[in-house]
């Protein structure tokens, strides 16, 4: 009763009351950041390492479980478990219920780089990574052209778009996928190499020797410091034929005698089409909080401005989660108006 007489007696005062609490909550509406899904912490991590060209058994014995025994001395540990196949490791900590994730994976990492020393030398460095589903990309872009191939795609991925992209605001990480690098191969005549009394390990250590800039010191002129290096890095596939390998006997023979020399490129491990060409992808992650809708919009008018300038690339949209969050928005808008109506 008295709410009603206090309403009554002090109109104005409920009335500016009320557009104050409006306008707050109309403030505060825009500042909401809108997602997909609600933000929530995962108490889970895991330590990925690859080794390409070996056995799940293995990988097992000389990865897998070092890093479970490093893992699992971690503070609130509840679970290890792993998955071992060909050329991969994944050990996955479950962590009890509240835990600060970003201190446990600090602490994994530090446990993990203890044993480091431990792996084989042709592993690849463990990567610790926290479980968090904001993470998932929010937008997932194909690139194409009639007159580039995949190395060229690739490269132009990494080079122009990637960091492009990820000066948008909002952007965490751009991730590119599904074209290959280009790269040297050497393949060896055994006999010839037996003939010439050199072995592969001897063949690798001249190429490395060679192929290698190093700082030469410093020497001084007037006033002045002068840094000198010495520039030994191959230039052309023509250079590397034409190498001087030295031999025991005293003299020397050139490395396209003893092996063809030749540019070929990586293992494919992604294979990526669009429209039946194939393509290059690109994912593009989110800052944690942000406005995912916001972020989007930004991303597209950056897209737009590099078909622009790129003209001869073909970019796609193929994934954008900031659709089906605006089409679920305006699902609840008439859900919430036909309720209104249904209510008068």
């Amino acid at each position: 009763m008295k709410l009603a007489e206090v309403s009554v007696k002090r109109p104005v005062t409920i009335i500016m009351t009320v557009l104050i609490v409006i306008l707050l909550g109309t403030v505060s509406l825009t500042r909401l950041p809108i997602d997909l899904f609600p933000e929530f912490e995962l108490p889970m991590a895991i330590v990925m390492t690859e080794y390409s060209g070996v056995g799940p058994q293995e990988i097992e014995k000389l990865i897998t479980n070092p890093i479970e025994g490093a893992v699992s001395s971690a503070e609130n540990i509840d679970i290890v478990t792993s998955t071992t196949t060909e050329g991969t490791s994944i050990v996955m900590a479950s962590f009890k219920t509240g835990t600060d994730m970003n201190f446990a994976t600090l602490q994994m990492r530090e446990k993990v780089d203890m044993i480091k020393f431990a792996l084989p030398e042709g592993a690849g460095s463990p990567m610790v990574l926290k479980i968090d589903i904001s993470m998932m990309p929010i937008m997932q872009l194909t690139m194409t052209s009639e007159h580039a191939d995949l190395a060229q795609l690739q490269a132009l991925a990494e080079d122009e778009i990637k960091p492009r992209i990820e000066r948008v605001k909002g952007v965490a990480s751009v991730s590119v996928s599904g074209g290959y690098d280009n790269e040297v191969k050497i393949k060896t005549h055994q006999e010839k190499m037996q003939g010439y009394g050199l072995s592969i390990n001897t063949l690798a250590g001249i190429l490395a020797a060679e192929n290698l800039n190093s700082p030469a010191g410093e020497v001084k002129k007037g006033n002045q410091d002068l840094t000198i290096r010495t520039t030994g890095e191959f230039q052309s596939l023509e250079e590397i034929k034409n190498l001087l390998i030295p031999l025991n006997t005293g003299g020397q023979v050139r490395l396209k005698d003893i092996a063809d020399v030749e540019i070929g490129h990586t293992d494919v491990t992604t294979i990526s089409r669009t429209n039946g060409l194939q393509s290059v992808s690109i994912a593009i992650q989110k800052q944690s909080g942000v406005n995912t809708v916001a972020v989007a919009e930004d991303i597209t008018k950056a897209i737009g401005g590099l078909k622009a300038e790129f003209p001869e690339l073909t970019l796609d949209t193929v994934y954008d989660e900031s659709v089906y969050i605006k089409e679920t928005i305006n699902t609840v808008f008439k859900e919430a108006l036909l309720a209104f109506l249904h209510f008068l």
